[in-house]
């Protein structure tokens, strides 16, 4: 699509104007303050998307009586628009009162055209690199139809958490490694400890017993032997003290199967090193906690860090289906839009670069009116002039360019249609 003709009432400073542009190039010369950017670009702006204080729905932003004329209730842009698919002409009037914009579609063929069609036809900040650059960067990537907020937001939080992973790992430190052991009980070692101690004290009696019973057996024989040279005499003491032998005999027999002591010595040394080996053990348990920990804050963080990596390849995927595959467009963490790492302005870019960026950003849409104003166009280069109205002409775009003309007492605004060659004189 492309625009025929433009006619102002009581709009701005123009009480009653007509202009009609080409369908390539049209220059506007004038002095500053002549109306150029009033023709070339409010004017079409405020004609399709309307005028509010707030620039909502992408509106000329400003309050509507600063574009009404001195002494006038209200104001009237209408522009003319040829539809080439359609071989249609559509008329675009807004009305604009101090309290609304009041935007009619009439269509010579008797289409019924509506907001949607307004909509679908262009955006206002892609009329001029100056409006464009005038966003932040949020603004500029929300008008190319990009929100990172919702990923960004998960992506922070996910970057947050391993921040706190990574602290917590730092706390812990250097593991040093424990030798295990096994922890020693030193009850049940008390109590075989005692056993044995109560064994051995009986084994000490009953060798104290066979000291007493072998005295009594010593004193026996030598009686036994006395006896023996008195027999006759002490025959009867004879019997007792055979009675007595034979009852010592028994004892001692008994005796006979009585065990060895048992060595309490390793159980003493069990006992001796039982501490320093369950200092070792908790120490061990220590490591052991402290290891598991670090090792399961190592996994978490790794699951973070791939959630991350799905988050930020779900982030591509969305900037690609946007249109944004070129690399050199991205989008920052705080979804700002930024073309090679810069945001989009100067002084990060001349005026010449960003009406080429400017251009490549509009193509993203697919906005059926290719209108663009190049205000200041005495600052571009000779080189860029002819680059960047070449590239625009070639992607089928209608431009139109202000000059300056220096001459401060010149008053008329110059508007005509300039071929391709022309633009240097």
């Amino acid at each position: 699509m492309k625009i025929k003709s433009l006619e102002l009432t009581h709009f701005c400073h123009f009480n009653k104007f007509e202009c009609s542009f080409g369908n390539t190039v049209t220059r506007l010369y004038g002095i500053n303050g002549g109306g150029k950017t009033t023709i070339g670009l409010t004017s079409i702006w405020a004609a399709i998307k309307g005028i509010s204080e707030r620039g909502g729905t992408g509106s000329v932003c400003g309050e509507r009586f600063r574009f009404i004329a001195d002494g006038s209730k209200k104001a009237e842009v209408s522009i003319k628009i040829y539809d080439s698919k359609a071989d249609d002409e559509i008329t675009i009037t807004n009305c604009i009162t101090k309290k609304s914009n009041n935007i009619k579609i009439q269509s010579k063929k008797g289409r019924n055209l509506d907001k949607t069609f307004l909509d679908d036809l262009f955006s206002g900040i892609f009329l001029s690199a100056k409006s464009f650059t005038a966003l932040s960067g949020k603004e500029q990537a929300a008008a190319i139809g990009i929100n990172t907020e919702d990923i960004d937001k998960q992506i922070k939080e996910e970057k947050e958490i391993v921040s706190i992973i990574n602290s917590e790992i730092k706390l812990l430190g250097d593991t040093e490694i424990v030798k295990a052991v096994e922890k020693v009980d030193i009850s049940t070692l008390l109590l075989k400890l005692d056993t044995v101690q109560r064994f051995n004290a009986d084994i000490d009696k009953a060798l104290t017993q066979i000291q007493i019973e072998e005295s009594k057996l010593a004193a026996v024989k030598e009686k036994t032997n006395d006896c023996h040279r008195k027999i006759t005499a002490l025959n009867k003491e004879l019997y007792d003290l055979s009675k007595e032998k034979n009852r010592i005999n028994d004892t001692l027999e008994k005796f006979k199967t009585l065990k060895k002591k048992i060595d309490s010595s390793e159980l003493k040394e069990q006992l001796n090193s039982a501490s320093q080996i369950n200092e070792q053990f908790v120490r061990y348990e220590a490591y052991i906690k402290q290891r598991n920990r670090k090792e399961g804050l190592m996994l978490k963080k790794e699951d973070k860090k791939k959630q991350i990596g799905i988050l930020a390849e779900e982030r591509i995927k969305y900037l690609q289906q946007k249109g944004l595959e070129n690399k050199e467009y991205t989008i920052d963490d705080e979804g700002v839009l930024l073309y090679k790492d810069r945001p989009i302005r100067e002084p990060y870019f001349s005026k010449g670069e960003l009406e080429v960026i400017l251009t490549e950003l509009f193509l993203l849409n697919d906005y059926a009116l290719k209108f663009r104003f190049i205000d200041d166009f005495d600052l571009l280069d000779k080189e860029n002039e002819s680059k960047i109205i070449k590239m625009l002409i070639d992607k089928g775009f209608q431009v139109v360019i202000s000059q300056v003309n220096k001459d401060a007492t010149a008053t008329d605004l110059v508007i005509e249609e300039v071929a391709f060659n022309e633009l240097g004189e």
